[in-house]
């Protein structure tokens, strides 16, 4: 009779913890969240910082807008060969020659986005007035890209 008693204390016991839990888990969510970002995505944030005139605002949406498909094309194409890089067998035979392939494919994805990313640079700069150009050198140097896995790097000029 003790033994069930005691059975029936953990049960209620961890009946309550579990409920306890999936009450607060939606709440420890929302604590977590990221914090809305004050001036919207860093688009926005950069354009707030140079001033730029709606016009300008708008040439820079253009910009992006139309470059979109492009950018997003070269995303999946470099992530499509990064999981395949991922899948590749070490011990396979053909494993060096898929591996050059690879690499080589890597090397002209990479080639392609930077190319893009100048182009998209250039237009940028050609509708801003020799100030903006001015501060928007001035904000690159006090703000380094950082690696994607949060370290800073040196800072290299686009």
């Amino acid at each position: 009779m003790k033994n069930k008693m005691k059975k029936a204390g953990y049960i209620k016991t961890w009946r309550m913890l579990f409920l306890a839990a999936t009450c607060l888990i939606p709440l420890a969510h929302t604590a977590y969240a990221e914090p809305e970002r004050p001036h919207g995505n860093q688009m926005e944030r950069i354009a707030d910082a140079l001033q730029l005139t709606d016009e300008q605002h708008q040439q820079l949406k253009q910009i992006h807008r139309s470059e979109r498909n492009e950018r997003m094309s070269l995303h999946d194409a470099m992530q499509d060969n990064h999981e395949a890089l991922e899948k590749l067998n070490p011990s396979a035979r053909s494993y060096e020659e898929k591996l050059v392939k690879l690499a080589r494919e890597e090397a002209r994805l990479v080639k392609r986005k930077v190319i893009q990313e100048g182009k998209v640079r250039a237009r940028v700069y050609a509708i801003l007035t020799p100030e903006q150009r001015e501060k928007a050198a001035e904000m690159k140097k006090h703000h380094p890209r950082k690696h994607r896995w949060g370290g800073e790097r040196e800072f290299h000029p686009r």
